[in-house]
Formats: C-alpha cells, sequence, structure tokens
C-alpha cells in the first residue's frame, strides 16, 4: 500500500515539475524569438495569458535574468531604468559578471523587490545557471531561502531555470528563464491527498554532506508507524538535484479492520491452500485405487484364462 502510495506521489512531482518546465521553456522561446530582450507590454501580454496564480499556484514567480558583464553594467542599467526608473543592480559590488533579474511576475511588493537582484551572488542559484547554461536543459537547484523573508519568517524554496542564447553556437547564455517554487506550497500539493490517507511524507537532499529538510509534513516525527511497517524511503533525481522521499503508515489513521487485513488475507490463503492440498491429495488417492483395482482385475483375467487354457490341454487327449 505504502509503495503504491509513494510512486503515486512521485507521479505527482514528476507532473508539476514538468508543468514547470513547460513554463520555463515557454518563457525561455518567447524571449529567444525577440533576441533575449522584452518589451514590458510583451511581457505583460505573456504573463496575464499564463494566468499564474489560477494555472500555476505553486509558483512563487517566473522571470528573466539578463546575463551582464561589469564593462556593460551601467550602459545596461541606464536602459532598463527608461522602462523601469527604480530598477537597481543589488546587492551592491563589483563583479566580473552578472545575472540580473529583468522581468518577473506576478506583480507584488516581494516579487518586485527582487528586480535587480543578481542570482549569482546566491551559491545554490549560481550553481544551478551555470550547470544548466553548460548543458543546455533545464536545472533544478538546491533549496534556499527566499528574498524578502525575515529571519524569523524564512521560507525555503527552489528555482528550476533554461538558458536562453541568441546565438546557438554560443557558450554563455544571454539570460536565463527561471520559476521560483516554494518548498512547503509545492509539496503540499502534491503530497495533499495522500496526508488524508494516513501517509506522512519527508524530502530532503544533500547538501555539503549534509541532510537538508525540503518539506515535512505535519506531525511526520511524531506519527506512530503501523506496528511490522518500516519507514519506506527512496532516492529520485528531478532535473540534476537528488532527493530523498520517506514515507510512513500512521497506526492511527488506519482502522482495526484494516489492521487486521493482512492477517486477516494470511489466514484465507492458508485454508485455500489446504483446501486446494487435502482435494489434489483426495484426487491422486481416487486415482490410485482406479489403477489398483484395475490391475487387479486385468491379473485375475490373467489367471482365469491360464486356468481354463491348463484344464483344456488336461481334458484333450494327445495324439502323437
Amino acid at each position: 500500500l505504502i509503495t503504491q502510495d509513494v510512486n503515486q506521489t512521485k507521479f505527482a512531482i514528476e507532473k508539476s515539475l514538468q508543468s514547470q518546465e513547460s513554463l520555463v521553456s515557454a518563457t525561455a522561446s518567447l524571449l529567444t524569438a525577440n533576441s533575449c530582450t522584452l518589451k514590458p507590454a510583451e511581457w505583460t501580454g505573456f504573463v496575464d495569458a499564463l494566468d499564474l496564480r489560477q494555472n500555476y499556484p505553486e509558483v512563487e514567480a517566473l522571470g528573466y535574468a539578463s546575463v551582464v558583464s561589469q564593462q556593460q553594467l551601467s550602459d545596461y542599467v541606464a536602459t532598463i531604468t527608461k522602462t523601469y526608473p527604480d530598477f537597481n543592480p543589488h546587492p551592491v559590488g563589483d563583479r566580473s559578471v552578472y545575472a540580473l533579474v529583468s522581468a518577473i511576475a506576478p506583480r507584488t511588493q516581494s516579487t518586485q523587490q527582487a528586480l535587480g537582484f543578481d542570482l549569482y551572488t546566491s551559491p545554490e542559484r549560481k550553481a544551478a545557471l551555470d550547470q544548466s547554461a553548460a548543458l543546455k536543459q533545464p536545472i533544478l537547484s538546491a533549496p534556499f531561502t527566499l528574498l524578502n523573508q525575515s529571519p524569523e519568517m524564512s521560507t525555503q524554496g527552489f528555482l528550476l531555470a533554461m538558458p536562453c542564447f541568441t546565438d546557438s553556437d554560443s557558450r554563455t547564455p544571454s539570460g536565463f528563464a527561471y520559476t521560483i517554487l516554494r518548498s512547503a506550497d509545492f509539496f503540499a500539493h502534491a503530497v495533499d491527498h495522500k496526508t488524508q490517507a494516513g501517509i506522512k511524507f519527508r524530502f530532503s537532499t544533500q547538501r555539503d554532506e549534509a541532510e537538508t529538510l525540503l518539506y515535512e509534513d505535519p506531525d511526520f516525527v511524531a506519527t506512530s508507524v503501523l506496528a511490522g511497517a518500516d519507514i519506506h524511503t527512496q532516492d529520485v533525481t528531478y532535473y540534476g538535484q537528488p532527493w530523498n522521499i520517506a514515507a510512513k503508515l500512521d497506526a492511527q489513521a488506519v482502522s482495526p479492520r484494516e489492521r487486521s487485513r493482512p492477517a486477516t488475507v494470511l489466514w484465507g490463503g492458508l485454508t485455500f491452500s489446504v483446501f486446494v492440498a487435502g482435494f489434489i491429495y483426495l484426487l491422486l488417492v481416487n486415482r490410485t485405487r482406479r489403477l489398483s483395482e484395475q490391475d487387479q482385475r486385468e491379473l485375475q483375467t490373467a489367471k482365469d484364462e491360464l486356468l481354463a487354457l491348463a484344464s483344456h490341454q488336461l481334458r484333450t487327449p494327445a495324439t502323437g
């Protein structure tokens, strides 16, 4: 039962991530068609057509980051501030190359504050962007703390990024299309229907040889496991990111009838096996008895024929 639930949850996660891949692929294709630059009206029309809140509720943000060298920075900022007057590269500091958030949706206070953020300043984001550029395919990042979160309200998330190239032969991308996923919302969406069935999930990943928690169902640790059942664990890899899935069946969520079902099935199976074995035994005994009776009849017939022949010979005089 629990293995089936884990597989169904894996399928739900894969389906959700594939949906995110389609989203970033569509964004990257739109940017590539426009030489990796977009006018505000084009971006707004594209985002409105997606209807993120309705069709992608687990998405924290959809965005595009422009790759800009230090030499290009001043000219780039001068150009983009004509459209976004509040655009300001941050964190402040000189770097050889930047990946600046140039467009982001939906338009909320927190997402708009991310405008101008240099994704390369986050080790987790930069590792995913670099791998994505090298492989020219979508890559999932390790978990990180979302921007504009206070220490008391810090929330983890992860990023799925895909590079945009103005020249297909180039090894250096012009930018990246990406989605930010809030861990709690993403995993809760995938396992919600399973939690109601008494299956508790925990998702984690390995980071710097230490386990990092991605999501844990409420009361996962306190949940008592059904007697005789182990915690089911499975390692999976999605878009280059290794995850571990742990699941256990809550004993309190299983009715006494369901708890006794394995024993009932076992005794039913044993009873059926004994019945089948007895039936086969009776068939064999009956068959053996029939064969024995047939052999005895054939032997008796042979004896009778022999005696009849001998008697006939004795009664018949020899003619010499």
